[in-house]
């Protein structure tokens, strides 16, 4: 799967996606053959899985979308008024954590403390000690292969990231909110962007959210929105 199979299921977010990448310089070499018989969502999902990115599938058009900090860019400020139903708020939990990694690549094996050792505060004692992904085999002998070492500490730190607010300073998990809104905000809430909550009850103030789940309800013109904080 290269590029160019990407962009015939055309789609804004896979192609930003593939800029992404290759901007970091993170290059992940998928084989399958057609004996394999797998399809191309499957075999996409499980790049994505590599990838540290989103795969799903949206007003019937495929979505490739691989996680990057926040840079701007808010669809929507909403406001308690705006919420149908209460509102709950998740906590990431510790074991969900991502702090340290071990990835293989063709040619090698990286992990957090011999690069960038940008997990070091969190694996402390002090806070969550030591709690690390499963370990990623992208080597020459996968289906899924990992080029090089830029390629696997991008896809590590990333992943770190991903599961972390003030990963490098103060570490916690990032909340989770699930609330419900109205069907009206169909074309500003999506899984493509990022709205901002003001909410009295826990202290915020346009507070940065990016839904990961959303479901509309036609019959009860209403949405259901899981989101997470992004800072």
């Amino acid at each position: 799967m290269d590029a160019y199979n990407f962009t015939q299921y055309n789609s804004k977010a896979i192609q930003d996606s593939i800029s992404l990448l290759e901007e970091k310089n993170c290059y992940i070499k998928c084989n399958i053959n057609l004996e394999d018989n797998v399809k191309f969502m499957s075999g996409l999902e499980k790049l994505a899985e590599y990838a540290i990115a989103d795969c799903f599938t949206m007003d019937n058009e495929i979505h490739f979308k691989a996680w990057k900090p926040f840079t701007g860019g808010v669809s929507i400020y909403l406001a308690e008024k705006d919420i149908r139903k209460s509102l709950k708020v998740y906590s990431l939990a510790e074991k969900e954590l991502v702090n340290d990694y071990r990835i293989s690549y063709i040619g090698g094996t990286a992990i957090d403390e011999d690069n960038n050792n940008i997990g070091q505060v969190s694996r402390s004692d002090v806070w969550y000690g030591i709690q690390d992904s499963n370990e990623i085999d992208g080597s020459v002998e996968n289906e899924i292969q990992i080029k090089d070492l830029t390629s696997a500490i991008y896809i590590g730190e990333t992943l770190m990231r991903r599961t972390h607010i003030n990963l490098e300073t103060q570490p916690r998990p990032p909340e989770t909110i699930a609330f419900t809104i109205p069907i009206q905000f169909r074309y500003v809430v999506t899984l493509n962007t990022y709205f901002k909550l003001t909410f009295s009850d826990e202290g915020w103030t346009e507070k940065l959210f990016e839904p990961f789940t959303v479901e509309k309800d036609e019959d009860r013109n209403e949405m259901k929105i899981i989101a997470m904080e992004v800072e």
